[in-house]
């Protein structure tokens, strides 16, 4: 329905209002209009001015309200945010100390084995020293007394013939001594006289 501008511009303006809709501005209106058109205008005035103000209040409180709660997201999300790179960063640090000390343990078991190795090797040349004068002052012992039996027979011919007789001498013995036929002493059993018999 068409209603005249004034009246048009009254239901717009009541329909501003918060909780107003279309129907409810008009029936405003239409009570304003109904009771003193002058009156209705200033009371319209200070209760429109009043409610403007509580609107704009209220949507300015709302605005600051949610500019309150986007801040506070957005500290959140910002926190949020830190609290991840300052873990990865703790991350980062403690598998870096815990590389480092797995290396330094390396390190310092390759020390002690490369030392180990050095002690082994020194070991092994003092004892091949040790061995070699071992050697050596057996070798002069035994050389001394090759010369003290050198000297008491002599000559050394006279010792390589002793030497050759200790030797021999024993082995010539049971070879001797033997009568059986595969010895030495086989070879005079033809120029024996035969054995004789014992009666009984």
């Amino acid at each position: 329905m068409l209603y005249p501008p004034t009246l048009n511009r009254l239901i717009e303006a009541l329909r501003c209002l918060p909780g107003v809709g279309p129907k409810s501005a008009q029936r405003m209106a239409f009570h304003l209009l109904e009771r003193d058109r002058d009156g209705a205008r200033e009371h319209f005035k200070k209760a429109l001015a009043t409610r403007v103000c509580s609107y704009v209040e209220y949507n300015t409180a709302q605005a600051e309200l949610t500019r309150q709660e986007m801040l506070a997201q957005q500290n959140k999300e910002k926190v949020e945010a830190d609290t991840v790179r300052i873990r990865a960063v703790i991350l980062a640090r403690q598998d870096q100390a815990v590389r480092l000390t797995a290396g330094n343990r390396e390190l310092e078991v390759a020390k002690l084995e490369r030392d180990a190795a050095a002690a082994q090797a020194e070991a092994i040349l003092l004892q091949s020293e040790a061995e070699k004068e071992v050697i050596r002052m057996k070798n002069e012992a035994e050389a001394e007394v090759i010369t003290g039996k050198v000297l008491a027979f002599e000559t050394g011919m006279n010792l390589a013939r002793y030497r050759l007789y200790e030797r021999i001498g024993p082995r010539i013995a049971s070879i001797l001594s033997t009568d059986q036929e595969s010895g030495l002493g086989g070879l005079f059993l033809p120029y024996l006289p035969p054995k004789k018999e014992v009666a009984p």
